[in-house]
């Protein structure tokens, strides 16, 4: 009784990874640590400026709420247009 093989593949190797670690965590990590930075930064100027971190606490709290109204702003239209499926620019 003959027996068939199916034929074997042969993949090839996946490509090394690059040793450039500082660019591999600038890629995953920059957004953040930029986002994480200017807090600080604007804390450490207010501090030693003013004395206090009353305004950049006013400043976090506006622009918290700014960016919520137009996430909301943003979400609604996002719902109508995508039940409508229309799109109106008049």
């Amino acid at each position: 009784m003959a027996t068939t093989e199916a034929p074997t593949l042969q993949t090839a190797a996946p490509p090394a990874r690059s040793r450039n670690i500082v660019a591999e965590l600038l890629s995953k990590y920059g957004l953040l640590a930029v986002l994480l930075a200017l807090p600080v930064y604007y804390g450490i100027k207010d501090l030693t400026e003013q004395g206090d971190l009353s305004r950049l606490g006013n400043n976090v709290f506006q622009g918290l709420s700014n960016g919520s109204i137009w996430a909301l702003i943003a979400v609604g239209y996002t719902l109508v247009y995508g039940i409508i499926e229309l799109i109106n620019f008049a």
